[in-house]
């Protein structure tokens, strides 16, 4: 009996009532609110009832034979039937049965290809995430685009942003947004390139600085220097660090050697300066920072004792002076007399952030003490230096970001952001730019690669393969062109020079932005 009473209690199909329902129909007849089976009704579902319970007693391989058993008896009515039953017992529509919010996280979890592919699920869900902003802005935002979320902006143009950006990755990828320009020269190992609007500089130890045009790629000026290190140049002058322990300026138009600045006892590998009050700054192989006057090659002041290693990258902050007429002041040997100057240093272990008041007084604030620490040369933060460390014993490699701020007249670092980069990447990579959505950095592992890093996820966007590139302690052996792009893609800041970089060929890669991409 017992048995029988668990044979009965199985899951009925929608058609089954059950043994103990029918019973119950048949007792409520003459109830009036009841309408009672017929005879063969009653059979048939007492059979039905037998059956179903049967069926589930049966192992699997059985309850298939049943099946292909009782398909094989179906005529073209119960066919068409089972193909329209079947889906909605199968399958279910999350997006219709979830809550939209909940919709909206799952969708803006997805990749550029799921997302895509989900809109050709059906008319339904196409129309449902064509609806929903807050997914086009997010996936737009991920894949690099600049966006500005305003109520007045349509979805289909986040959309839009979302598909342009998304293509002009790939095209990242494979080098098919970039125009290739490959520069032949230079005779000995180029050691420094740097660009200014449409021309591109270039120092070797063949003892030569070279002029490119970026458009055409040809050299339209040489110049007789020393070994090059680190340049800079403007519309007058080329400005070259050595590695015979001196720095100098040049004329462009001339070649004429203007001045040598000399007192360092080791390679100088930079220099940053300021015309407007005539000063130069050189940083050394010999752990010190010198001061010069630009025009006569007078050391102003000499900063070490701070530095414990070479001296890789300086940077002149802001000079204030109250008899500052904006002009260059010849005559005065001494420039830093009534001034207030502020610069930072970088050397292989740390920052110092220097405060000089009145050529006399000297403040410094020492920030990274770090087994390698190397400046990010170009970047979007204009007030104050970006620098890439590496972490011996957490074996952990980070970007950080410092803007300066004055407090009691002294030059005070302010950090501004800091991203640890991926574990993928090696250690002690060239990082070329740093902004508020990516990263740019040249690695050299047996072959070269420039990789673009998403600073949100902290993830590799993608890697662009380059020929073997020669890199420095000071990074001066590449050059990334305007770095606005650094913030998020638009339809404007995608043009001129993408990178460039020394080969260790000598010759110098040159990698140009193609018009109309994305």
């Amino acid at each position: 009996m017992e048995e029988g009473k668990m044979k009965l209690s199985h899951y009925r199909s929608p058609s089954d009532p059950g043994i103990s329902k029918l019973q119950n129909n048949n007792q409520n007849h003459g109830g009036g609110y009841v309408v009672p089976y017929t005879d063969s009704e009653n059979q048939f579902l007492i059979w039905l009832h037998a059956v179903s319970v049967n069926y589930l007693s049966l192992t699997h391989t059985q309850k298939i034979r049943t099946l292909d058993t009782f398909i094989g008896l179906l005529g073209s009515r119960e066919l068409v039937y089972l193909c329209d039953v079947l889906p909605r017992l199968l399958y279910r529509d999350f997006l219709r049965l979830l809550p939209t919010e909940i919709s909206v996280r799952i969708l803006i979890m997805l990749d550029e290809k799921s997302l895509l592919n989900c809109c050709l699920v059906s008319k339904y869900w196409n129309q449902l995430i064509n609806s929903f902003k807050e997914v086009w802005v997010h996936m737009a935002r991920r894949v690099g685009a600049r966006i500005i979320t305003e109520p007045y902006i349509p979805i289909h143009q986040y959309k839009s942003l979302f598909i342009q950006s998304t293509t002009l990755v790939q095209h990242m990828k494979d080098s098919s947004a970039f125009k290739v320009m490959t520069l032949e020269g230079h005779r000995g190992r180029v050691m420094a390139i740097t660009h200014n609007r449409d021309m591109l500089a270039t120092g070797s130890d063949d003892h030569t600085v070279r002029f490119w045009d970026i458009h055409t790629g040809e050299c339209v000026k040489l110049i007789h220097t020393h070994s090059v290190s680190f340049l800079q140049f403007d519309d007058m002058f080329v400005y070259t660090a050595s590695y015979d322990n001196t720095a100098a300026c040049w004329d462009i138009e001339t070649g004429q050697l203007m001045c040598r600045y000399v007192g360092h006892i080791s390679a100088v590998f930079c220099l940053d300066t300021r015309r407007s009050i005539d000063l130069i700054v050189t940083g050394s192989a010999d752990k010190s920072v010198k001061l010069w006057q630009l025009s006569f090659g007078t050391l102003l002041h000499s900063l070490s004792d701070w530095h414990n290693d070479w001296v890789t990258h300086v940077k002149i902050l802001s000079c204030s002076s109250s008899q500052d007429n904006g002009e260059p002041n010849h005559e005065d040997r001494d420039i830093l007399e009534h001034s207030t100057l502020q610069l930072v240093s970088v050397d292989r272990q740390g920052c110092c952030f220097w405060t000089v008041r009145n050529n006399e007084q000297v403040n410094v604030s020492v920030t990274h003490t770090s087994e390698w620490c190397m400046n990010v040369q170009s970047n979007t933060y204009s007030d104050g230096v970006c620098v890439s460390t590496w972490n011996k014993r957490d074996h952990t490699q980070a970007l950080s970001a410092y803007s300066t701020e004055t407090v009691d007249n002294k030059c005070m670092p302010r950090h501004v952001t800091s991203v640890t980069l991926p574990p993928e990447l090696p250690a002690r990579q060239t990082v070329l730019g740093l902004g508020q959505k990516f990263a740019i950095c040249v690695v050299d592992e047996g072959y070269s690669r420039a990789v673009v890093m998403d600073m949100h996820s902290n993830r590799v966007m993608f890697s662009i393969p380059v020929p073997p590139y020669r890199p420095t302690q000071n990074g001066a052996s590449a050059a990334l062109g305007p770095v606005d792009w650094l913030d998020g893609f638009t339809d404007s800041n995608r043009m001129g020079l993408f990178l460039a970089l020394c080969l260790k060929d000598n010759n110098i890669l040159v990698l140009k932005w193609k018009e109309g991409q994305g």
